[in-house]
């Protein structure tokens, strides 16, 4: 029984194991925006977001946290990506 057990479970695992790109992540940013310049921070974000952040797997977007304990911060999601997106993702320097 045991035996018979083993031969139907074990290929289910070597199966779940095989899938090598089959993941996605995303990069999170937790921002704590000045108020007082919450207009001109958004407007700067969507312009920087939509020059390098479109399309592709480095398309960005930003929320507002509504509940829990980062409430009244701003969250900056980059993805669905993978490591190989990281490494090809170009940095701009100041």
């Amino acid at each position: 029984m045991k035996m018979l057990l083993f031969a139907l479970i074990m290929p289910i695992m070597l199966m779940a194991q095989d899938d090598k790109e089959g993941y996605a992540m995303w990069q999170t940013i937790y921002l704590t925006p000045n108020t007082a310049n919450l207009k001109a921070l958004g407007l700067a974000m969507a312009s920087h977001n939509k020059t390098y952040h479109k399309t592709g797997p480095h398309q960005a977007s930003v929320y507002n946290v509504a509940t829990g304990p980062n409430t009244g911060k701003m969250v900056w999601l980059m993805g669905p990506l993978t490591y190989a997106d990281l490494d090809t993702r170009q940095v701009r320097r100041p």
